[in-house]
C-alpha cells in the first residue's frame, strides 16, 4: 500500500499494469536515475541469454549498472557463437569463464 502511494504521487498508477510497465521501461532506459533497484528474474534457462541481457557491453536495459567489460564480453559473445554451431565444449568454457567473472 505504501509503495503504491508513492508511486501515486509521481504519476504512476499500479492498477494500470500496462502503462506502469511502460513508464517503469522508459525511465529505467534513460539510465538517468540517482538510484536503481532492479530484479531481473531470467527468462531463459540458457546463461549465455540472461548474462548478454544483464552483463553485455552492449548497454541492454536489464544491464541497470551500464556495466562494460571487454572480457566479459568476448566470453558471453563467444559463448552465444559456440551455442549457434553447437560446441558443446567451447560454450563451457565461456560460460564458466563468465559465471567466475560475474
Amino acid at each position: 500500500m505504501l509503495v503504491q502511494e508513492s508511486l501515486g504521487q509521481i504519476g504512476i498508477n499500479d492498477r494500470d499494469q500496462t502503462r506502469f510497465r511502460r513508464q517503469l521501461a522508459q525511465r529505467d532506459g534513460k539510465k538517468s536515475m540517482p538510484l536503481m533497484v532492479n530484479f531481473f528474474s531470467a527468462g531463459s534457462t540458457i546463461p549465455s541469454t540472461s548474462s548478454f541481457w544483464c552483463y553485455s557491453g552492449q548497454n541492454a536495459i536489464f544491464n541497470t549498472p551500464s556495466y562494460v567489460n571487454p572480457d566479459m564480453d568476448a566470453l558471453i559473445d563467444g559463448a552465444r557463437a559456440a551455442a549457434a554451431v553447437g560446441d558443446k565444449e567451447k560454450y563451457s568454457r565461456n560460460v564458466e569463464g563468465f559465471i567466475s567473472k560475474a
